[in-house]
């Protein structure tokens, strides 16, 4: 039950960050509170990313370095070793598995709190809206796509990754059979000839998936990637990453006030350095990452431009890297003569029957090659610019102005409190976001160990904004938006 003094916190989205938020909460919140969680799929704490699939795709980072908290570095690792006893900190274990800690984290949290109220409905969000524009503190609307509304006193955007990137080359194919724009279905139905577009995390998963599901054929699958680079991820190492040099870290951020060809001349004299004291340049690399807030900060605008035009393909291949087994087993079909990495760009895609011809042209080449396969897999990795987003809320969102994307559409403008920034450039008290769109003001946010920082952050500011709102004089509300009702829970 809950009362006039009980505030409600929407978080839209349960995957890793939704549910992170809500466990530090539940942990931290003191007083009567609702949370609602509003989630489009029927699973909490999976996503896309952890759900349960046919194929056990694997973590690309060590167990060791998966804790969803920052007070319990290996509290994934030690939940993994009641499930698989022979688990080690170096270990790439299921994703499944991450998904299970993660609800379980939630279920123990809402457990052990006191008067905290936990909804989980099953919707679509489609709009958000503040209720009184001019009061500091407004609550927000929230409408589903089916015509269910709630109001809030703060909502936490936690949607997950943007969907893949459309290419305009495969707008006349994008319903043709043969055509998967989603990449987690590549292994279903296996055929003869894919092409992968894109050669990075996704393209090894999808073509590890793909290889595993036709071993059973009585022919044999061939698989071709091409990118723009032709380049696959590295392994990942069982290096242990080093106590950040704060002098290292000043005069990295000093180069990228200079410029980004001297940031990129610093980064690459220490990777040789570490490399000839005997160790391992991923050490180097784990580093930049971990200053990399305060250097993209440094970076003026058009040096920006420059990294995301010249070096952002590099940058994204050494800090992504694959697990040592899923690399191996790329390495192997690509002996086998099974895979095919190419560098190029396509050019077109025509239906040709049951099949697609694909137009594509070699990097620095002028020449134009096609090539007929039985299916186009999109491996090309999410869709940063929000402008072209196919979601429904996130047009909203812009159309009203409570979202606007960065210039160089990386992702969404907040500040430094994670609060959206409207079209007028001012944040939004009550309307937070968190996720790997917060590229555009941080730039490393796609890793666990920098989304549970912002998530415990961000549970701390939402809990001290609905207290100090609660004190504050009641907004004037729109009699117009419709009371909420009930969702059906899942």
């Amino acid at each position: 039950m809950t009362n006039s003094a009980t505030r409600t916190i929407a978080i839209i989205g349960s995957g890793f960050c939704g549910t992170v938020v809500a466990t530090n909460l539940l942990r931290s919140a003191d007083g009567p509170l609702r949370i609602v969680l509003i989630e489009r799929s029927t699973t909490v704490g999976c996503g896309a990313a952890y759900t349960s699939r046919d194929y056990p795709f694997l973590l690309n980072v060590p167990a060791a370095r998966m804790s969803a908290t920052t007070a319990a570095p290996l509290q994934f690792l030690e939940f993994a070793q009641t499930r698989v006893p022979t688990a080690g900190p170096d270990d790439f274990l299921p994703r499944e598995l991450y998904g299970e800690y993660l609800c379980s984290l939630l279920v123990k949290a809402q457990r052990e709190a006191t008067d905290i109220l936990v909804e989980k409905w099953s919707g679509e969000v489609e709009e958000v809206r503040r209720l009184d524009a001019w009061a500091p503190y407004s609550k927000l609307g929230i409408t589903t796509t089916d015509g269910h509304s709630l109001v809030a006193d703060a909502v936490v955007l936690a949607v997950g990754a943007p969907r893949y990137k459309a290419f305009n080359v495969a707008e006349h194919v994008a319903h043709h059979p043969a055509y998967i724009a989603d990449p987690l279905r590549a292994a279903t139905p296996p055929a003869g000839k894919t092409l992968f577009i894109g050669s990075g995390l996704t393209m090894a998963d999808a073509v590890c998936a793909s290889a595993a599901s036709s071993r059973t054929l009585p022919v044999v699958n061939k698989f071709v990637a091409i990118s723009r680079h032709g380049l696959i991820p590295p392994e990942q190492t069982s290096f242990k990453p080093s106590v950040i040099d704060q002098e290292i870290a000043s005069s990295l951020r000093l180069a990228a006030a200079i410029s980004l060809r001297r940031l990129t001349r610093v980064v690459r004299s220490l990777a040789r350095s570490t490399e000839e004291r005997g160790g391992d340049w991923r050490e180097v690399i784990t580093l930049v990452r971990h200053v990399a807030p305060g250097l993209w900060l440094a970076l003026r605008q058009p040096e920006r431009a420059r990294f995301l035009r010249h070096l952002h393909t590099f940058w994204d291949v050494h800090r992504h890297r694959l697990p040592t087994a899923v690399r191996n087993r790329l390495d192997h079909l690509r002996a086998q003569g099974r895979l095919d990495v190419h560098a190029g760009r396509i050019r077109r895609i025509v239906p040709q029957g049951s099949q697609l011809a694909v137009h594509w042209q070699p990097r620095r080449s002028t020449d134009l090659r096609i090539e007929l396969f039985d299916r186009v897999v999109n491996c090309s990795g999410p869709d940063y610019r929000i402008t072209y987003s196919g979601d429904a809320l996130w047009r909203t969102l812009l159309r009203t102005g409570l979202a606007t994307p960065d210039p160089l559409h990386t992702g969404v403008r907040t500040s430094a409190g994670l609060e959206l920034i409207d079209s007028d450039g001012a944040p939004t008290p009550t309307l937070y976001y968190v996720g790997s769109l917060l590229r555009a003001g941080f730039w490393e946010a796609t890793a666990v160990a920098e989304l549970r920082a912002h998530c415990e952050r961000l549970a701390a500011r939402v809990l001290a904004q609905v207290s100090h709102s609660q004190e504050a004089p009641a907004p004037r509300q729109r009699t117009s938006f419709r009371q909420p009702r009930a969702l059906s829970p899942f």
